[in-house]
């Protein structure tokens, strides 16, 4: 028998290193085949995948998925150099489906515009656009290019926005789990789900605007990219989803017709078979010139700020916020020399108190030292994402932009009676006045009550007070702005909370501005700190003690993101809510 144990034992052994092995194979594998400085084709077109939402950043090479999607910047940077590259003889775009956020669709909808201008074709082909299923954001970036092709069996999504959300009161009620919770203040919403049988009042009102003004800026995007009136564009939601005739009828796409159609078209456009140029393969070619230029920190901070920050997976990609991490690369950012200025790209839904204080504080250092940074909000930066934004010298959003959410909760759920109805009873010793304050059996005591409201106190006015001093606000635009009331950026504007509507390029103006540059300016934007590559995270995860454990869990965890969420949503939910006091409450649109 002893045999036999240890030969399971090797075996496992060896299947674990050639596992490692495989891996560090395929690392070196895709290293090798890439060509830092490929040759463009004669007839060139950039060609865009827009049925996969770009990433906002690239972070981790994950080993199990070498060919990631391009990021944002990326894409706009891709555009923008396309548009005056006699090289490039058009754009042609697969669309639909992406589920792209609000504000990615304004920022992506503006440069498919602006290269527009050029005169070169810019042409992209649909199966579908979300004709089972709203994809407002996807069809104002579809209906952007020169010519848009739907295939006959699909259809135009074009339906509004709808938010939803599950309450749990009377569920819990049944189960006998009492909710022990307390939010600051009536806009927050954080935990209405588990206290109320719907929206209050206040969060109602919060979200209507919201849902309405992403209606009206899609509207209007698509009104602007088709030549139609905004209130056409408005009354078309209103009378949608609409199939493919129906959608050519109302001016919605160009063609109606099958992919190899719409490629004999590009064929025709650019005068020859035209040869396409993906994203990376384009900016690899079109490395940037020589040409003096100011170099500006490009950190990001994308995902809930975490307390028990995670390190990132080199094996299927997944990183969150990690404050700390992002905290380490502000002040890199201070302490180089020949780093002027800071573009912090911010999209988070906030979370932990603490490590979101941290950032902010190496944001108001940078600041301080008269390094200037300007934040370039994506589609969310509220609660904490707001909070690590605020001491910025200039704040950009985009109108769809969700930020604001300025506020606090928490709580806890106690769960005795449940317990006894199961006919299990809890005992417990302790030392200390509020020992066991966040147990999740009982209720509390008085005294921990009022411990837990002085936090949630502390918190807000800790929030606020940062608030007040870093956007100049009195105490009635604190009031107004605060109360953790959900803004978007057009709105958010008005209030104080943002300086300017835009993205990237934009965000990148505004620090010309600040350097007291020139508008046309280059700027050399490094990504700090610089990504490992897939070789470095692979030696990392080795040394660190990774094995077929860390393997299945990222395994498990990129299913879940990428084949159960999608399908149920609330997971996402209930992992933002149990995120920290400074996250934002979950808003879920349905799709």
């Amino acid at each position: 028998m002893r045999a036999v144990g240890r030969f399971f034992l090797w075996l496992f052994a060896i299947l674990g290193g050639l596992t490692v092995a495989l891996a560090l194979a395929v690392v070196t594998f895709t290293l090798s085949v890439r060509d830092d400085a490929p040759e463009l084709p004669e007839t060139a077109v950039l060609q865009l995948d827009l049925t996969r939402a770009p990433m906002e950043k690239r972070g981790v090479a994950p080993i199990f998925n070498p060919d990631p999607p391009p990021t944002l910047r990326e894409t706009l940077d891709a555009l923008a150099r396309a548009k005056d590259d006699p090289a490039v003889k058009a754009v042609s775009a697969r669309v639909g489906g992406a589920g792209l956020g609000f504000a990615q669709a304004q920022e992506l909808a503006a440069a498919i515009r602006d290269f527009r201008l050029s005169g070169k074709p810019a042409i992209a082909f649909a199966e579908d656009l979300g004709a089972i299923g709203d994809e407002m954001a996807d069809i104002a970036v579809a209906t952007a290019f020169s010519e848009l092709w739907l295939q006959p069996s699909g259809g135009v999504g074009l339906a509004g926005v709808a938010i939803e959300a599950p309450f749990f009161r009377e569920a819990l009620a049944e189960l006998e789990i009492e909710p022990e919770v307390g939010q600051r203040h009536e806009f927050k919403g954080g935990i209405d789900a588990l206290v109320r049988e719907g929206y209050s009042p206040e969060v109602e009102r919060s979200l209507q605007r919201v849902v309405d003004g992403w209606v009206d800026q899609m509207s209007a995007e698509i009104a602007l990219n088709r030549g139609l009136e905004p209130a056409a564009v408005r009354a078309l939601v209103d009378g949608g989803p609409y199939l493919a005739r129906e959608a050519y009828e109302a001016a919605l796409v160009d063609r109606i017709g099958y992919l190899d159609e719409a490629s004999a078209a590009l064929d025709a456009a650019v005068g020859g078979t035209a040869q396409p140029v993906s994203v990376a393969r384009y900016l690899s070619a079109k490395q940037q010139s020589e040409v003096p230029a100011k170099t500006v920190a490009l950190v990001y901070g994308v995902g809930p700020i975490e307390a028990m920050e995670q390190e990132p997976d080199p094996f299927f990609g997944s990183e969150s916020f990690g404050p700390h991490r992002v905290a380490d690369a502000l002040t890199q950012a201070l302490e180089d020399d020949e780093v002027a200025a800071v573009l912090f790209r911010v999209v988070s839904p906030g979370g932990a108190y603490g490590p979101s204080d941290a950032v902010r504080r190496a944001v108001r250092r940078l600041r301080e030292a008269g390094k200037p940074v300007v934040v370039s909000m994506g589609d969310i930066a509220g609660s904490g994402g707001y909070f690590v934004s605020l001491d910025a010298d200039r704040i950009v959003a985009s109108p769809a932009t969700l930020t604001g959410s300025i506020g606090v909760y928490s709580g806890k759920l106690a769960t005795r009676g449940l317990w006894s109805s199961l006919g299990v009873e809890w005992g417990a010793i302790r030392a200390g006045e509020n020992a066991g304050m966040w147990s999740f059996i009982d209720r509390f005591e008085p005294s921990q009550r009022r411990r837990f409201d002085a936090m949630l106190d502390s918190v807000y006015d800790d929030f606020t007070g940062h608030l007040a001093r870093a956007r100049g606000l009195d105490a009635a635009g604190v009031d107004r702005a605060a109360r953790g009331r959900l803004w978007l950026g057009s709105d958010a504007v008005e209030v104080g909370l943002v300086d300017r509507l835009g993205g990237f390029r934009e965000a990148q103006e505004e620090l010309r501005a600040l350097l007291d540059l020139p508008a046309d300016a280059p700027l050399e934007l490094r990504l700090t700190p610089q990504p490992k590559t897939p070789w470095e995270q692979a030696i990392e995860w080795i040394d660190g003690g990774g094995g077929l454990d860390g393997i299945a869990a990222g395994a498990t965890a990129a299913l879940i993101e990428r084949r159960v969420e999608p399908l149920t949503g609330d997971l996402a939910l209930w992992r933002a809510l149990a995120a920290g006091p400074l996250a934002m409450p979950p808003v879920r649109v349905a799709k």
